[in-house]
């Protein structure tokens, strides 16, 4: 049963303008909506086309429409990702009377009590499976690059109690307390300071008393840190007493991580049931092989029996549907055919993914790119690196000539 969603839709925005990928947001009441991450192509007039909406419902004015959201909207996963189905903009015949008066006339009759109008009709298959959005009559404004550059997608207040309460930002905060890995606990460590040094480099660059001398203070300009900064982090996410020389066990592996008890004394039991579920996911222990995992089994030719596009889009919609359910998405690149990304599915994806079978409740997605296995894609990479590279020589020699 498809989750009919667009008598709640207020507005929208949907890109289209790179092959194989639609992004977007649907807003269904003031801060309130969910993102679009979807695989596939907008077609007819909308096709590679990048538009902005808005609905009868979204002049209305009285109660607040949020209080109105029926279950289905509210369960919607806040970031959508999967396939997109069938989209088209058409012309359809809307009822001027009530409908239960419009639906005893006979057709002559209706003809006389009904209107033309647009209809936008969006299918996509995601974590929530089908859902249908039939919008009509909506204002829809056509999008050119410059105008495309000058939006930015709203921010969403999620509808997911635990992560609208902060529980996830807990989980992420306190994770490395839980882990007694040291290389881990290092790398994290590395990681955050790698995030302090990009945080700083605009205003290095404008730090004028800077000799390049590679001193050490050249990384804290302001001194704003302390010296053992990564010291401090990495104790931190030690276990109590965790040292380099105790955090092996006697057989030579990592000791056993620390109970979410132990880490948050007093830990609501829910709590702690999903931060156990959520080591689960990260740990990989508990992954699944995504076929057998398939809400309904698919009979999916070989590879090199499917000879047309036509025929391989049908099956790469149904496949990755089905792995939508499980939270899992993947991104074609503008240069995969529907072919060779059904031939990529077959040979690469499915016979080697595996996921924990819980992830979507988790609202977590797992990714896989055609771009990884793209030639195309790895050229035009190159490129722009060595364009990169190119221009970072070229600021560097002009700062040279400026301090001579």
């Amino acid at each position: 049963m498809a989750h009919q969603i667009g008598d709640y839709i207020l507005r929208g925005e949907l890109r289209n303008t790179r092959a194989n990928g639609v992004y977007g947001w649907l807003e269904f009441a003031p801060d309130v909506g969910v993102h679009v991450e979807l695989t596939g192509n907008l077609r007819g007039q909308l096709s590679r086309k990048h538009i902005k909406f808005s609905t009868p419902r979204s002049k209305q004015t009285g109660k607040d429409p949020f209080e109105t959201l029926p279950e289905e909207v509210e369960r919607l996963a806040d970031r959508q990702i999967g396939v997109i189905g069938d989209v088209n903009l058409s012309r359809v015949r809307v009822p001027t009377i009530p409908l239960t008066e419009f639906t005893q006339l006979d057709r002559d009759q209706q003809d006389r009590f009904s209107e033309e109008k647009d209809c936008l009709y969006l299918e996509w298959y995601s974590q929530n499976g089908r859902v249908v959005a039939e919008i009509i009559d909506p204002d829809i404004e056509f999008l050119d690059e410059r105008q495309a550059k000058e939006t930015e997608p709203p921010e969403f207040e999620s509808t997911n109690s635990s992560l609208d309460s902060g529980i996830a930002e807990t989980y992420l905060e306190m994770e490395g307390r839980a882990i007694a890995d040291a290389d881990l606990a290092a790398e994290l460590a590395g990681d955050f300071d790698d995030d302090l040094d990009s945080e700083l480099d605009a205003d290095e660059a404008f730090d004028s008393d800077d000799d390049g001398s590679g001193d050490d203070e050249s990384d804290d300009p302001y001194g704003l840190f302390a010296p053992d900064l990564d010291r401090s982090v990495a104790d931190a996410l030690k276990p109590p007493g965790g040292t380099p020389e105790n955090l092996l066990d006697e057989d030579g592996g990592p000791v056993t991580p620390r109970s979410w008890d132990e880490v948050i004394p007093g830990l609501d039991p829910e709590i702690k049931a999903m931060y156990e579920q959520w080591d689960e996911i990260f740990e990989g222990k508990k992954d699944e092989p995504v076929s057998y995992l398939f809400e309904t089994p698919l009979r999916l030719p070989p590879p090199d029996r499917v000879t047309s596009d036509e025929e391989a889009q049908s099956l790469v919609v149904a496949i990755l549907a089905q792995l939508a359910l499980l939270s899992v998405a993947v991104d074609v690149c503008e240069h995969y055919t529907p072919q060779q990304t059904y031939h990529l599915l077959m040979t690469e994806i499915l016979p080697t993914a595996k996921v924990h079978p819980n992830l979507a409740a988790s609202r977590m997605v797992q990714h896989y790119s055609t771009s990884d296995h793209c030639d195309a894609c790895e050229a035009a990479f190159d490129a722009q690196y060595n364009a990169d590279q190119l221009n970072d020589d070229d600021e560097d020699e002009n700062d040279s000539e400026d301090i001579v």
